[in-house]
């Protein structure tokens, strides 16, 4: 069982990359990872930057906060404008 949930945090790390201390930049996948992996690396909130509905997405949490931010996966959409 220890080399399954092992795996399930691979999930998570495989895919993001810790930024400073409690601040990690992840995809979508990372973003996806069971509730308790999640849990183990300290995520609190996710920032879902995509022009999606939060229909679409699968795993929401109620244990955590979300902030959606309506951005266009376009070279000529800059994120920077909306902070």
């Amino acid at each position: 069982m220890e080399e399954k949930e092992e795996r399930r945090e691979d999930i998570f790390t495989q895919n993001a990359n810790l930024i400073e201390d409690s601040l990690w930049l992840g995809d979508e996948d990372a973003g996806q990872a069971p509730l308790d992996v999640l849990k183990a690396h300290g995520i609190t909130h996710i920032l879902i930057p995509a022009n999606i509905s939060k229909d679409r997405l699968p795993n929401l949490y109620e244990e955590l906060k979300y902030l959606q931010l309506f951005v266009a996966d376009q070279v000529c959409e800059s994120p920077i404008n909306l902070f």
